[in-house]
Protein backbone atom coordinates (compact mmCIF):
# COMPACT_ATOMS: atom_id res chain seq x y z
CA UNK A 1 0.00 0.00 0.00
CA UNK A 2 2.77 2.11 0.81
CA UNK A 3 4.81 1.59 -2.40
CA UNK A 4 0.97 2.74 -4.59
CA UNK A 5 1.30 5.99 -2.60
CA UNK A 6 4.84 6.27 -2.94
CA UNK A 7 4.32 5.98 -6.70
CA UNK A 8 1.11 8.39 -6.99
CA UNK A 9 3.33 10.78 -5.41
CA UNK A 10 6.29 10.39 -8.04
CA UNK A 11 3.39 10.54 -10.64
CA UNK A 12 1.79 13.88 -9.57
CA UNK A 13 5.76 15.36 -8.95
CA UNK A 14 6.47 14.61 -12.34
CA UNK A 15 3.85 16.05 -13.86
CA UNK A 16 3.73 19.28 -12.33
CA UNK A 17 7.19 19.43 -13.32
CA UNK A 18 6.41 19.04 -17.07
CA UNK A 19 3.41 20.95 -16.74
CA UNK A 20 5.63 23.57 -15.64
CA UNK A 21 8.41 23.65 -18.15
CA UNK A 22 5.70 23.54 -20.68
CA UNK A 23 3.62 25.99 -19.78
CA UNK A 24 4.83 28.90 -21.86
CA UNK A 25 4.58 26.71 -25.07
CA UNK A 26 0.90 26.01 -23.93
CA UNK A 27 0.00 29.82 -23.77
CA UNK A 28 1.29 30.46 -27.27
CA UNK A 29 -0.78 27.50 -28.69
CA UNK A 30 -3.93 29.01 -26.70
CA UNK A 31 -3.59 32.20 -28.61
CA UNK A 32 -7.05 33.64 -30.09
CA UNK A 33 -7.14 36.08 -32.60
CA UNK A 34 -10.34 36.00 -34.93
CA UNK A 35 -13.77 34.38 -35.12
CA UNK A 36 -15.35 33.40 -37.93
CA UNK A 37 -18.90 32.07 -39.89
CA UNK A 38 -21.20 32.27 -42.94
CA UNK A 39 -21.98 35.61 -41.75
CA UNK A 40 -18.85 37.39 -40.04
CA UNK A 41 -14.80 37.66 -39.40
CA UNK A 42 -14.22 39.41 -36.41
CA UNK A 43 -10.15 39.52 -36.19
CA UNK A 44 -7.84 41.46 -33.51
CA UNK A 45 -5.80 43.53 -36.06
CA UNK A 46 -3.10 45.42 -33.21
CA UNK A 47 -2.09 46.35 -30.15
CA UNK A 48 -1.28 49.88 -29.88
CA UNK A 49 0.63 51.62 -26.98
CA UNK A 50 -0.18 55.16 -26.91
CA UNK A 51 -0.85 57.81 -24.17
CA UNK A 52 -4.76 59.19 -24.37
CA UNK A 53 -6.14 62.08 -22.64
CA UNK A 54 -3.48 62.14 -19.86
CA UNK A 55 -3.50 58.49 -19.48
CA UNK A 56 -0.74 55.82 -20.32
CA UNK A 57 -1.99 52.70 -21.91
CA UNK A 58 -2.94 51.09 -25.39
CA UNK A 59 -5.37 50.87 -28.05
CA UNK A 60 -6.70 47.25 -28.93
CA UNK A 61 -7.53 47.01 -32.47
CA UNK A 62 -10.44 44.85 -34.24
CA UNK A 63 -11.88 44.74 -37.92
CA UNK A 64 -15.51 42.92 -38.47
CA UNK A 65 -15.47 42.04 -41.66
CA UNK A 66 -18.96 40.99 -43.82
CA UNK A 67 -17.64 37.96 -46.75
CA UNK A 68 -20.89 39.45 -49.29
CA UNK A 69 -18.74 42.36 -50.16
CA UNK A 70 -22.16 43.89 -51.47
CA UNK A 71 -23.31 44.21 -47.75
CA UNK A 72 -22.78 47.45 -45.75
CA UNK A 73 -21.98 47.56 -42.25
CA UNK A 74 -23.10 50.19 -40.17
CA UNK A 75 -22.30 50.62 -36.11
CA UNK A 76 -26.16 51.15 -35.66
CA UNK A 77 -26.81 47.51 -36.30
CA UNK A 78 -23.62 45.52 -34.75
CA UNK A 79 -22.06 46.26 -31.14
CA UNK A 80 -18.73 45.58 -29.97
CA UNK A 81 -18.34 45.45 -26.13
CA UNK A 82 -15.58 44.47 -24.25
CA UNK A 83 -15.13 43.64 -20.22
CA UNK A 84 -14.62 46.34 -17.97
CA UNK A 85 -11.13 45.20 -16.76
CA UNK A 86 -8.83 42.78 -18.99
CA UNK A 87 -5.59 40.80 -17.87
CA UNK A 88 -2.29 39.61 -19.25
CA UNK A 89 -1.42 36.27 -18.07
CA UNK A 90 0.18 37.39 -14.81
CA UNK A 91 -3.15 38.97 -13.73
CA UNK A 92 -1.93 42.37 -14.44
CA UNK A 93 -5.05 44.17 -15.03
CA UNK A 94 -6.02 47.38 -17.54
CA UNK A 95 -9.54 48.89 -16.95
CA UNK A 96 -11.48 49.83 -19.92
CA UNK A 97 -11.44 53.69 -21.19
CA UNK A 98 -13.71 55.95 -22.36
CA UNK A 99 -16.12 54.44 -25.51
CA UNK A 100 -15.56 51.73 -27.95
CA UNK A 101 -14.88 53.43 -31.50
CA UNK A 102 -16.77 51.84 -34.17
CA UNK A 103 -16.63 52.70 -37.89
CA UNK A 104 -17.49 51.86 -41.49
CA UNK A 105 -14.13 51.79 -42.99
CA UNK A 106 -13.83 54.48 -45.86
CA UNK A 107 -12.57 52.14 -48.55
CA UNK A 108 -15.10 48.98 -47.65
CA UNK A 109 -18.07 49.16 -46.72
CA UNK A 110 -18.19 45.51 -45.88
CA UNK A 111 -15.87 46.08 -42.88
CA UNK A 112 -16.02 47.89 -39.72
CA UNK A 113 -12.99 49.13 -38.00
CA UNK A 114 -12.71 49.03 -33.75
CA UNK A 115 -10.87 50.46 -31.13
CA UNK A 116 -10.71 50.40 -27.68
CA UNK A 117 -8.37 52.08 -25.13
CA UNK A 118 -7.41 50.16 -22.00
CA UNK A 119 -5.24 52.46 -19.36
CA UNK A 120 -2.30 51.26 -17.30
CA UNK A 121 0.79 50.63 -19.30
CA UNK A 122 1.91 46.70 -20.52
CA UNK A 123 3.92 44.67 -17.81
CA UNK A 124 7.76 44.53 -19.45
CA UNK A 125 7.33 40.75 -18.82
CA UNK A 126 3.52 40.25 -20.95
CA UNK A 127 3.14 38.16 -23.56
CA UNK A 128 -0.66 37.86 -23.98
CA UNK A 129 -3.67 39.49 -22.75
CA UNK A 130 -7.53 37.78 -22.02
CA UNK A 131 -9.78 40.62 -24.09
CA UNK A 132 -13.20 38.62 -23.66
CA UNK A 133 -15.53 40.91 -26.32
CA UNK A 134 -19.31 40.48 -27.19
CA UNK A 135 -20.64 41.04 -30.67
CA UNK A 136 -23.90 42.19 -30.06
CA UNK A 137 -26.39 42.29 -33.25
CA UNK A 138 -29.86 44.09 -33.31
CA UNK A 139 -31.40 42.62 -36.47
CA UNK A 140 -33.92 44.55 -38.32
CA UNK A 141 -37.82 43.34 -38.45
CA UNK A 142 -37.63 43.99 -41.93
CA UNK A 143 -34.65 42.67 -44.46
CA UNK A 144 -34.51 44.51 -47.76
CA UNK A 145 -32.50 42.81 -50.73
CA UNK A 146 -32.24 44.95 -53.15
CA UNK A 147 -31.74 44.54 -56.74
CA UNK A 148 -31.14 40.84 -56.37
CA UNK A 149 -29.44 39.41 -59.31
CA UNK A 150 -28.35 35.07 -60.12
CA UNK A 151 -24.99 36.26 -60.64
CA UNK A 152 -25.16 37.84 -56.76
CA UNK A 153 -26.29 35.31 -54.96
CA UNK A 154 -25.83 34.26 -52.06
CA UNK A 155 -26.85 37.64 -50.63
CA UNK A 156 -26.57 38.63 -46.84
CA UNK A 157 -28.73 41.12 -45.10
CA UNK A 158 -29.57 41.52 -41.28
CA UNK A 159 -27.91 37.98 -40.55
CA UNK A 160 -31.04 36.75 -43.17
CA UNK A 161 -29.04 34.93 -46.34
CA UNK A 162 -30.60 33.67 -49.54
CA UNK A 163 -28.54 31.19 -50.10
CA UNK A 164 -30.03 30.14 -54.10
CA UNK A 165 -33.18 31.45 -56.16
CA UNK A 166 -34.69 29.92 -59.38
CA UNK A 167 -37.60 31.88 -61.16
CA UNK A 168 -39.81 31.52 -64.31
CA UNK A 169 -42.19 33.85 -65.48
CA UNK A 170 -44.17 34.32 -61.92
CA UNK A 171 -42.82 31.32 -59.99
CA UNK A 172 -39.53 31.67 -57.45
CA UNK A 173 -38.20 28.95 -55.48
CA UNK A 174 -36.38 30.34 -52.64
CA UNK A 175 -33.43 28.84 -50.16
CA UNK A 176 -32.18 30.83 -47.08
CA UNK A 177 -31.19 30.88 -43.84
CA UNK A 178 -31.42 32.96 -40.69
CA UNK A 179 -29.71 33.34 -37.21
CA UNK A 180 -33.28 34.01 -35.84
CA UNK A 181 -36.29 31.12 -36.81
CA UNK A 182 -36.80 31.73 -40.09
CA UNK A 183 -40.61 29.65 -40.35
CA UNK A 184 -42.42 32.71 -39.78
CA UNK A 185 -40.75 34.96 -42.23
CA UNK A 186 -43.17 36.71 -44.69
CA UNK A 187 -41.90 37.63 -48.11
CA UNK A 188 -42.61 39.40 -50.96
CA UNK A 189 -40.97 41.31 -54.01
CA UNK A 190 -41.63 44.70 -55.11
CA UNK A 191 -42.98 45.72 -58.36
CA UNK A 192 -42.96 49.22 -59.80
CA UNK A 193 -43.00 50.60 -56.32
CA UNK A 194 -45.25 48.35 -54.72
CA UNK A 195 -45.00 45.68 -52.24
CA UNK A 196 -46.53 42.01 -54.03
CA UNK A 197 -47.09 39.18 -51.75
CA UNK A 198 -47.27 35.94 -53.07
CA UNK A 199 -50.89 34.38 -53.97
CA UNK A 200 -49.56 30.59 -53.39
CA UNK A 201 -47.04 29.71 -51.00
CA UNK A 202 -45.40 26.06 -50.61
CA UNK A 203 -43.06 25.47 -47.31
CA UNK A 204 -40.38 22.58 -48.41
CA UNK A 205 -38.89 22.26 -45.61
CA UNK A 206 -39.63 23.29 -41.86
CA UNK A 207 -36.55 23.98 -39.79
CA UNK A 208 -35.83 26.99 -37.29
CA UNK A 209 -32.91 28.50 -39.21
CA UNK A 210 -33.20 27.23 -42.90
CA UNK A 211 -35.96 27.56 -45.31
CA UNK A 212 -36.62 26.44 -48.74
CA UNK A 213 -40.03 27.64 -50.16
CA UNK A 214 -42.03 28.00 -53.47
CA UNK A 215 -43.86 31.04 -54.58
CA UNK A 216 -46.58 31.85 -57.33
CA UNK A 217 -47.04 36.02 -57.73
CA UNK A 218 -49.73 37.64 -59.80
CA UNK A 219 -46.83 39.59 -61.97
CA UNK A 220 -43.90 38.06 -63.68
CA UNK A 221 -40.51 38.30 -62.31
CA UNK A 222 -37.92 40.19 -64.21
CA UNK A 223 -34.25 40.52 -63.10
CA UNK A 224 -33.20 42.80 -60.77
CA UNK A 225 -36.39 43.25 -58.22
CA UNK A 226 -35.98 43.28 -54.80
CA UNK A 227 -36.93 40.97 -52.18
CA UNK A 228 -38.78 41.79 -48.52
CA UNK A 229 -38.17 39.73 -45.74
CA UNK A 230 -40.45 40.77 -42.53
CA UNK A 231 -39.69 38.62 -39.31
CA UNK A 232 -41.96 38.15 -36.95
CA UNK A 233 -39.27 38.11 -34.26
CA UNK A 234 -36.14 40.05 -34.07
CA UNK A 235 -34.00 39.48 -31.05
CA UNK A 236 -31.24 40.91 -29.65
CA UNK A 237 -28.35 38.64 -30.32
CA UNK A 238 -25.08 38.00 -28.36
CA UNK A 239 -22.24 36.04 -29.28
CA UNK A 240 -19.48 35.76 -26.77
CA UNK A 241 -15.76 36.56 -28.56
CA UNK A 242 -12.82 35.00 -25.95
CA UNK A 243 -9.67 36.57 -27.41
CA UNK A 244 -6.16 35.64 -25.99
CA UNK A 245 -3.94 37.97 -28.06
CA UNK A 246 -0.18 38.36 -28.17
CA UNK A 247 1.88 41.55 -27.00
CA UNK A 248 4.47 41.61 -29.95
Amino acid sequence: MNRCYLFMILFLFIAAGCSSSSSEERLKEELNTSFSNSLYEIEFEKLEESRYEGKDGFFLHYSITSPDESRELSPSDIDMTFSKVIEDEFGNEHSIYQETEMKTDQEENNVLRIKQFFTTSLHHDSEQLISTAQLVLHPNKTVRFDQVKKDKIPISRDELTIQDMEWNDNKLTLTATDVLDIQNVEWSILSEGEQIYPVFTNSITEEEHYFKGEFEFAVELEEPFTIIAERSDSSELIWELPFVIPID
